[in-house]
């Protein structure tokens, strides 16, 4: 996992990356979980403490513990 403030350069060899923040408003935790394929960042799951302020969970989230689980499977070049 990785904590920080403002940008991020992913250097590292490993193949995925977790985000985690806690929302402006609500201060509840977000995460995603960022993979690389090929030259492309894939987001293979988002996870969020609770709704409400723009963060509401997709029809298809579960609920697993405190968080609400989805996979987006969103691929970009970069982030």
């Amino acid at each position: 996992m990785l904590t920080l403030t403002g940008a991020l350069l992913w250097r590292s060899e490993a193949p995925q990356l977790t985000l985690r923040w806690t929302h402006s408003v609500e201060k509840t935790t977000w995460e995603e979980v960022w993979q690389r394929d090929g030259a492309e960042l894939v987001l293979t799951e988002a996870r969020i403490e609770g709704s409400g302020a723009g963060m509401e969970p997709p029809p298809d989230a579960r609920k697993e513990g405190h968080f609400w689980v989805w996979a987006p499977m969103v691929r970009l070049a970069e982030v």
